[in-house]
């Protein structure tokens, strides 16, 4: 539409040039023959009158051809001009543009030979011999006029058709933004579907999971299985209608739903039998009271041994307190050793300064010193850090119970200690058997993080507290020896 739109514009532009081209041509052709015909004249006065007569009717004919030309290129450019402010099409401007060329071609023609009145008296002679053709192209230019009028109404008829047609397209495209609200409304009233679908599985598997008190809600269930059997009828004959697509799942529904009707029809019939399960279920039950006391006796047995594993790490804990004071001593001593180094460093530097020839010797010990002063930052600052650790850890195996909660802030130092540990130190691979173990991964998430390199590879089956507990007591350990 755009390219049509640009091609319309420019066509109605080229037209008029072309038409003011020609009267401009037709113009100088109608003055040169008027003085070549007064020359005529003025040669050929002795002939006789009948001559003068010829001579006047071909003058009279000529003047006729010019103004017929300039009467039919104003009515082009009249009509040229208004079908130029639509959209006339291409095959209309490739007629106007041969229309025109025909009529230059013939207009040179015509000025050829008007120009021949110049020779002697046979060229006149042969002009009223010529005479008659000149009647005969006249009628044909005539003729040629009026086919372009009809070709000029065939332009503003397109032209009509063309907004026609663009009146059709805005419908169309507004037929298609409705087509696109419908088509969102459809898929908006598709995830309903689905989640009534949803709902509908869940109150099945509520069916099969309540078969034991199947005896008394029997009526309660029939009634919401009509009522959803009705909706998803109501629900499937809309669909039908307006997606074909959802037909296969509306159908597969409905067999469902058959069955399950078919299912409580059964179950009905066969309550006896219900009655004989519940018995069963009734045994089954006093198995699971005695398999229950029997977890519970073997719960406190390992109460016992999470409290002696508890005082074992409260144990190890004051371990760790007592090397933590050892280290916190050893960390006075090195700011006692830190303080003897900077006193030295004065030493150096007053003898540096007395001695400019050592100046090589006083960069290196000032080196030296920085180290120093780093390495003892660092030692403080990890003696501090491990001894929040420690006291968080202390803290959380104090208040630690069989509900397995632990701290964010303790999984997220293990998340942190994990990325911080280079690539190759295998504490790094202790750090992820820890969070393994606290997330209770399984074999196939160990085998994606590393842990297990393949199916065969033997795995503890420990329960999850003792494991997540001694894991994370030989860490603590082995942290606080390094």
């Amino acid at each position: 539409m755009a390219k049509g739109k640009k091609k319309g514009g420019k066509a109605p532009k080229a037209l008029p040039e072309s038409s003011a081209v020609v009267e401009d041509d037709v113009k100088k052709e109608a003055a040169p023959t008027e003085e070549d015909r007064a020359k005529s004249r003025s040669e050929v006065t002795g002939e006789g009158s009948s001559e003068a007569a010829g001579t006047g009717r071909e003058e009279q004919k000529a003047g006729e051809v010019a103004t017929a030309g300039q009467g039919v290129l104003a009515e082009s450019a009249e009509q040229v001009k208004p079908a130029g402010q639509g959209e006339p099409t291409e095959q209309g401007e490739q007629s106007e543009a041969e229309s025109m060329q025909a009529l230059r071609q013939e207009l040179e023609a015509l000025r050829l030979q008007l120009r021949g009145t110049e020779s002697a008296e046979g060229e006149l002679r042969r002009l009223r011999e010529e005479r008659d053709q000149f009647e005969t192209q006249y009628n044909t230019l005539l003729s040629r006029l009026s086919s372009m009028k009809s070709l000029f109404s065939k332009m503003k008829e397109s032209q009509l058709e063309l907004e026609n047609t663009q009146e059709q397209l805005s419908e169309y495209e507004r037929q298609n933004a409705t087509l696109k609200t419908r088509l969102e409304q459809l898929s908006r009233e598709k995830k309903e579907s689905e989640e009534t679908v949803v709902v509908l599985n869940t109150e099945m598997a509520s069916l099969n999971a309540e078969c034991e008190t199947l005896s008394v809600e029997c009526s309660a269930y029939k009634a919401k299985l009509s009522q959803a059997q009705e909706r998803i009828e109501k629900e499937a004959a809309a669909y039908q209608r307006e997606r074909q697509d959802h037909a296969k799942l509306q159908r597969n529904l409905q067999s469902r739903i058959e069955e399950l009707t078919l299912m409580m029809d059964n179950k009905k019939h066969d309550h006896a039998s219900l009655e004989e399960q519940t018995k069963a279920y009734q045994q089954q039950l006093e198995q699971l009271q005695q398999e229950k006391a029997q977890q519970e006796q073997r719960g406190a047995e390992l109460n016992t041994q999470l409290e002696s594993l508890v005082s074992e790490n409260e144990r190890a804990l004051r371990a760790k307190d007592q090397e933590l004071q050892s280290l916190r001593g050893a960390l006075e001593q090195a700011q006692d050793v830190s303080r003897t180094h900077e006193a030295k460093v004065a030493e150096l530097r007053s003898q540096i300064d007395a001695m400019s020839a050592d100046a090589a010797l006083k960069d290196k010990l000032e080196q030296e010193c920085k180290e120093r002063v780093l390495q003892i930052g660092k030692l403080r600052h990890e003696a501090v850090i491990l001894n929040e650790h420690l006291t968080k850890a202390l803290a959380m195996i104090k208040h630690s119970n069989s509900s397995e909660s632990v701290d964010k802030e303790l999984i997220s130092n293990l998340f942190i200690s994990f990325v911080s540990i280079p690539r190759g130190d295998p504490k790094k691979f202790e750090v992820l058997e820890l969070i393994s173990s606290f997330l209770s991964w399984d074999d196939e998430k160990k085998t994606q993080a590393g842990l297990m390199h393949s199916s065969s590879d033997t795995i503890r089956k420990t329960r999850r507290n003792d494991s997540f507990v001694s894991l994370w007591a030989e860490f603590l350990e082995r942290e606080s020896e390094k």
